[in-house]
């Protein structure tokens, strides 16, 4: 990024000119590596300095003044921005663009070899419901899993809103996918949940076509007691909204 900024003289480019060139071809060059590991923080702040630099004329080590802060910069134009986008918002959008490839690219090559080295389900989509720990994880990986994860709201609107669309059932878990709202049936039911027989089961397996009518089998380890059944009566009322079909299971965002 500094040998080309380097090869533009910004003193003989307007101001309009200096900011087309920034946010159409300086900001995309550290994209294709922010897609797969995450930059640190020093090193998005030298980008970003660079940038700064560029756009404000400064060179041969003279600065120029902000006259506007470099957040309101970066802010859409929507928000009174000038639409340059955070580096670091990029990066960590990158990232969690892989879990979302997870779930719609179920025979991808590069899918079945890291749950083949991990362990993981190959017929789960929703890929921080499928990572018991990654503790055995290579960098990338855990770099990948830490973003997906975090406790930021980027991260939380992405796992909130991700939801699994519904087809023959065969990828998507009855009780531990977000498969009818954004929260698990497990979460939703946690008693009901607590006494079934098979908590990983996947709904191709807890029900069966008679004729053209789809009926429910979900089993428990013991008979439900008085206080549960009306539990168990919300539960069926609530899974009798969406039904499986023939069509294939997939993925996606409910913002």
């Amino acid at each position: 990024m500094r040998s080309k900024l380097t090869s533009w003289n910004s003193r003989f480019l307007s101001q309009s000119g200096r900011l087309v060139l920034l946010r159409d071809a300086i900001s995309s060059i550290p994209v294709y590596y922010m897609s797969v590991f995450k930059a640190l923080v020093g090193v998005v702040g030298e980008f970003e300095k660079l940038m700064r630099s560029f756009l404000w004329g400064s060179d041969q080590g003279r600065k120029r003044i902000s006259w506007v802060a470099w957040e309101q910069i970066c802010k859409s134009q929507q928000l009174g921005g000038l639409g340059l986008g955070f580096l670091g918002w990029k990066n960590k959008a990158l990232l969690l663009k892989w879990a979302w490839r997870f779930g719609k690219e179920k025979e991808a090559f590069w899918r079945k070899v890291v749950c083949s080295k991990y362990g993981w389900n190959e017929n789960a989509l929703v890929l921080h419901l499928t990572v018991d720990g990654f503790s055995n994880c290579s960098l990338l990986i855990l770099d990948l899993l830490k973003n997906l994860l975090a406790d930021e709201i980027m991260a939380k609107a992405f796992r909130e809103s991700l939801l699994c669309k519904l087809g023959s059932g065969k990828h998507i878990r009855f009780w531990l996918d977000p498969w009818e709202e954004s929260v698990p049936l497990r979460i939703m039911f946690p008693r009901l949940f607590a006494i079934a027989s098979n908590r990983n089961v996947v709904i191709r397996d807890i029900g069966s076509f008679i004729g053209r009518k789809w009926l429910w089998a979900v089993e428990f380890k013991r008979p439900c007691f008085g206080w549960e059944l009306e539990e168990k009566t919300r539960l069926f009322q609530f899974i009798n909204v969406v039904l499986p079909s023939q069509g294939e299971d997939s993925i996606f965002v409910a913002w």
